[in-house]
């Protein structure tokens, strides 16, 4: 009846239901990001859609960004009190509508939304509810909350399905915990790049959670002594992206430990943002 196709913007990709049968009951409804309700099964189709939306430059010029925020504003004060399912919707897009700490604020309040209301998150649930919260346990990794980040990745995996994600979050949690081989068997996942349909709905750059992972392995090879394997991994990472500062600097402390001045000096001199 339908077929998801790959979506890319940038570096970003998901899938979205963008190929489908036209029946008198396949309906978009909703204020902004507009859902399908689509009778049919759907499978998962080979084409690709570059989508060109999210160019930065367009969504000044347009002012889309302001606009998005005052039709999500309205939706929410109509979906307040009368369908969990449909706020937790616009407070998804709500949270995404910002950056930096008020993303950070605004998820944590739709994280406690759906937990107030456990049926959202009941298989299968909406394609918004476990990305979401896949993107809130990465919020407290990044905020150094491994144990409670790991808790709730495992939680994802058992209701939803794998995700690179997960594995990165998981990976981090038991790097940061000692268990490092279960981290590398995580890394291991991540690299395959399986991930269940029910995390398609968001774009992810996968290319950066390899990258990620890559630096991780990086990491844990220099806390195991494996310093040429360290060294290995930070060069691979550089030779994709010169501009990765964290891998730059790792590069230099391990050419530093062993006793590689000369090499340490012009790795320095290779990333100039190192000295600013």
């Amino acid at each position: 009846e339908g077929y998801l196709l790959r979506m890319c913007s940038g570096a970003d990709e998901w899938y979205a239901l963008r190929l489908y049968r036209n029946r008198p009951d396949t309906r978009y409804y909703g204020r902004i990001h507009e859902q399908l309700r689509f009778p049919g099964p759907a499978a998962r189709g080979s084409a690709t859609i570059r989508h060109l939306g999210y160019d930065p430059a367009l969504l000044e010029g347009r002012q889309k960004r302001d606009r998005n925020a005052r039709l999500i504003e309205a939706a929410l004060a109509e979906t307040a009190g009368a369908s969990p399912d449909r706020h937790s919707f616009y407070l998804f897009h709500h949270a995404f509508g910002a950056a930096g700490a008020e993303r950070a604020a605004r998820l944590g309040r739709w994280v406690q939304f759906v937990e107030a209301h456990p049926e959202l998150e009941r298989p299968p649930a909406r394609p918004w509810i476990p990305v979401g919260l896949a993107h809130y346990a990465w919020q407290l990794s990044d905020a150094g909350a491994h144990a409670e980040a790991e808790v709730r990745a495992r939680r994802l995996l058992e209701r939803h399905g794998e995700s690179p994600l997960l594995h990165l979050l998981l990976a981090r949690a038991r790097a940061a915990s000692g268990d490092r081989s279960a981290a590398e068997r995580h890394l291991a996942s991540l690299e395959s790049g399986r991930s269940a349909e029910a995390y398609h709905y968001f774009p992810v750059d996968y290319g950066l959670l390899r990258r990620r992972g890559q630096r991780l392995l990086g990491e844990i090879r220099e806390r195991e002594g494996r310093l040429a394997e360290a060294e290995r991994c930070y060069r691979r990472l550089l030779d994709q992206d010169p501009t990765d500062l964290p891998a730059a600097l790792r590069l230099v402390c391990v050419l530093v430990q062993m006793g590689a001045y000369r090499q340490a000096l012009d790795a320095l001199e290779a990333c100039p943002a190192l000295l600013d």
